[in-house]
């Protein structure tokens, strides 16, 4: 199995479109009739080679799979997540607490994690470390581990970068001509796409 920081390094190589792609991606023009959703289209007499529009669908193939943690079994998330979350546990400062207090509050953790992969926790613990949080977290305590809402809230402020990412590259292999842009006729549906955050599933943290 890959580690957090394998998949980082997977993802950020991610980041980087070839420079024609890019260009493209910065050039698109945006169109929206009444009633439908917005479309977009590529500068004139611009399009996608077979080759670049399989190496963005397969961009956005490994790119969804890990935002959304389904290169994971259910059992290996749950182990996954249970293991970042008790390294961070451990490494602050904890007051007394029974077995009970503990378990409970894993629990919340799970309730907050849930549909997280583990390679955001993992970025997110480290950033914590460091004090590098969200500006809309205020006075927070850094010699605790975060609350299981806060450790969401900077978990999903580490995924948003790839999310935007995903979106855009989506964006790009849907642009259309200008001059089916210009078309007010209803363009067919687009492919099902993987959600940007992982699956609905519902593992239960518990002490090792």
């Amino acid at each position: 199995m890959e580690t957090e920081l394998q998949i980082r390094a997977q993802l950020d190589s991610l980041l980087s479109l070839p420079p024609r792609l890019a260009k493209l991606s910065s050039s698109l023009g945006r169109t929206q009739w009444p009633g439908q959703p917005i479309r977009w289209d590529m500068p004139t007499g611009q399009d996608l080679t077979a080759d670049e529009r399989r190496d963005l669908q397969a961009r956005c193939q490994a790119l969804a799979t890990a935002l959304a943690g389904s290169n994971l079994t259910e059992d290996e998330l749950s182990k996954a997540r249970l293991a970042l979350v008790t390294k961070l546990v451990d490494g602050s400062a904890m007051g007394q607490m029974s077995d009970t207090a503990a378990d409970a509050r894993l629990e919340m953790y799970e309730f907050a994690l849930e549909d997280i992969p583990p390679w955001a926790i993992d970025m997110a613990r480290r950033r914590w470390a460091r004090r590098e949080v969200p500006a809309s977290l205020k006075n927070v305590n850094f010699a605790f581990a975060p609350a299981p809402a806060d450790l969401r809230v900077i978990c999903l402020d580490c995924m948003a970068p790839y999310q935007g990412h995903l979106v855009e590259m989506r964006r790009l292999l849907s642009a259309v001509s200008i001059e089916r842009a210009m078309d007010p006729a209803p363009l067919p549906p687009p492919p099902d796409t993987k959600p940007l955050t992982g699956p609905n599933v519902k593992p239960m943290l518990r002490k090792m």
